[in-house]
């Protein structure tokens, strides 16, 4: 039914994430239905809501005063909800940008994106003062070198070691050298994942086969990883099911099946 589900599934959807140990959401990368935030306020789960700006700050007036009407907006609608702690209004802003335009070129690009999250900053703590402000990175340490990583209250990093590439130990040794340069970068890690298909059995799991056990041996290395480390406040698996993504071509065309649930919201592995 895609966006016309129902206030009750939405509502579901919450009560199955709480059940499963959940305490805190990250809503990407869109406002969601006001139904969700409801019944996180009815079950105190904490909420990161954020408005939709991802791979690349475009060279366009418009552009950014529709994003600016965007925030304001999702805070004056939502300022109200008691269960959301954070607002977010960029994710993963440099990815498409590195990946499209040389060094030389990505210069003015990155000029627009730090002028872009400064002036939303702003507004952020002009609209409301009292909860904190986040943008969601890549493992890249070019927002660090660029200056994003210095606008925003709250951090939060989108990694992926041992599926995207590298070995799953290097989740580790990303956070570990995080806080030994930045040690008051307030951290969350607001993505982790790895894609799981109902399909696909192994006895020798490894990254981006897609089995059901190399996923468990995934997740079960990252979050006690994060939960033995203080200086990470929180974390955000991704996904919560598996979902429609148009561009997608895995083990299940047109699929992100990095869901903890499949998409009837029965439960995997």
């Amino acid at each position: 039914v895609g966006n016309a589900m129902s206030d009750e599934m939405h509502r579901h959807d919450m009560i199955l994430a709480k059940e499963m140990g959940a305490n805190f959401i990250r809503l990407a990368h869109y406002p969601q239905d006001d139904a969700v935030l409801e019944q996180c306020d009815k079950m105190g789960i904490l909420v990161w809501e954020e408005i939709p700006i991802v791979d690349i700050v475009p060279d366009s007036k418009p552009f950014e005063q529709i994003c600016e009407t965007n925030l304001r907006e999702m805070i004056r609608q939502h300022y109200n909800h008691p269960s959301i702690i954070t607002w977010g209004y960029m994710n993963e802003i440099l990815l498409a940008t590195q990946r499209k335009f040389s060094k030389q070129e990505q210069i003015p690009v990155v000029k627009r994106t730090l002028n872009l999250a400064k002036h939303l900053e702003q507004i952020v703590k002009t609209e409301d003062p009292y909860r904190v402000s986040a943008i969601a990175f890549h493992g890249s340490d070019s927002y660090n070198d660029v200056g994003l990583s210095s606008i925003t209250n709250v951090i939060g990093w989108n990694l992926y070691q041992g599926w995207y590439g590298g070995k799953i130990e290097g989740f580790d040794d990303f956070l570990e050298k995080q806080h030994q340069k930045y040690p008051d970068h307030p951290i969350i890690i607001s993505e982790y994942g790895a894609g799981a298909d109902k399909r696909v059995h192994s006895f020798t799991p490894q990254s981006f086969d897609f089995s059901i056990e190399y996923q468990q041996r995934y997740l079960e290395y990252y979050l006690p990883t994060i939960e033995k480390k203080n200086y990470v406040s929180g974390s955000t698996l991704w996904n919560f099911i598996d979902f429609a993504s148009a561009l997608r071509d895995e083990s299940m065309p047109r699929i992100n099946n990095k869901g903890i649930l499949y998409e009837n919201r029965s439960p995997k592995d």
